[in-house]
C-alpha cells in the first residue's frame, strides 16, 4: 500500500465539476474514500490517468480545486476583545410578549440586518440601540463562569447570561465614554457647553444623544432637557413592519 501524497490527514480536496460528467463522480469519490488517505499502487495509477483525462476536457473555469479544511463544519471563531451590544426596545403594536431583545455584534452590517429581521418577524413598532461603552469579553466571561457555578441552572440560557455579563458595569473595555440624553432639537448651547469634551453628536428621535469623553456635568446636567448617562445606548434607527 503507498500513501496517496496528495492527500493530508489535515485537508481533503473536493473536485467540483459539472452533474453531467460522470467521470468526475468517480475521482470525487476517490477523494471521499475513508481511510487515512492510503491507496494501492493499481488504483493510484487509475486514478491519475483518470485525472488527467477530466482535466483534458474541461477547461479551467468549468473545473474548481478548493481546499477545505477537516472540521469545516465548525462555526467560524473570532478572537474579539471587545465587543459593542445591540438593544431593540418595542415601542407599539400587538406584540406584547417579547419587549426587549439584544445581539452582540461581531460583524456590524450582518448583525444588525439579523436583529432588524428579528424585530420585524415580531411585529410592531422598534428601535435600536447600541452600546456607548465597548464591552470586556474577557471580564464578561470570568462573571459569566462564576454566576454559572453558583446557578447551575442557567446553563440552558447561556447566550441570555453572556449577554447580561457584557452589560455588567464593571465590564467597560478601553476608554470610558458619557452620553448626554438630549430632549430637544435644539442642541448648539448645549455642545457650546460640552466644548472639546464632544466626541459625537447622534441624532435621535426626540432630540440627540452626544457621545463625551469624561468630564463634570454638573454644569450640563442643570440645563432643561438634558440627562446623564454614564454607561447608555445611542439611538441607531427605528424598525417598522
Amino acid at each position: 500500500m503507498l500513501p496517496a501524497p496528495w492527500l493530508n490527514p489535515d485537508v481533503k480536496w473536493v473536485c467540483e465539476t459539472h452533474p453531467d460528467k460522470p467521470m468526475s463522480h468517480k475521482i470525487f469519490g476517490l477523494f471521499e474514500c475513508g481511510g487515512a488517505g492510503m491507496m494501492d499502487k493499481e488504483s493510484q495509477e487509475k486514478y491519475e490517468a483518470e485525472a488527467k483525462l477530466l482535466k483534458s476536457r474541461q477547461s479551467d473555469k468549468e473545473l474548481k480545486w478548493r481546499r477545505v479544511e477537516m472540521g469545516s463544519n465548525r462555526e467560524q471563531r473570532d478572537r474579539l476583545k471587545g465587543v459593542h451590544v445591540l438593544l431593540a426596545l418595542f415601542r407599539e403594536g400587538t406584540n406584547q410578549e417579547h419587549r426587549c431583545m439584544r445581539g452582540v455584534i461581531r460583524d456590524y452590517e450582518t448583525d444588525l440586518k439579523f436583529l432588524e429581521m428579528r424585530c420585524l418577524a415580531r411585529g410592531g413598532e422598534w428601535r435600536i440601540y447600541q452600546t456607548v461603552n465597548m464591552r470586556d469579553t474577557e471580564k464578561a466571561m470570568k462573571h459569566l463562569m462564576k454566576k454559572l457555578i453558583d446557578h447551575p441552572e442557567l446553563c440552558t440560557d447561556v447566550d441570555l447570561e453572556w449577554r447580561t455579563s457584557l452589560l455588567q458595569p464593571d465590564c467597560i473595555y478601553g476608554e470610558k465614554k458619557f452620553m448626554l440624553d438630549v430632549d430637544t432639537k435644539d442642541v448648539e448651547p448645549i455642545i457650546k457647553l460640552v466644548g472639546e469634551n464632544l466626541l459625537e453628536k447622534i441624532e435621535s428621535p426626540k432630540g440627540w444623544h452626544l457621545i463625551t469623553k469624561p468630564f463634570d456635568t454638573r454644569e450640563v446636567c442643570k440645563m432643561k432637557d438634558v440627562s446623564l448617562q454614564r454607561d447608555g445606548y445611542f439611538y441607531v434607527k427605528t424598525v417598522n413592519p
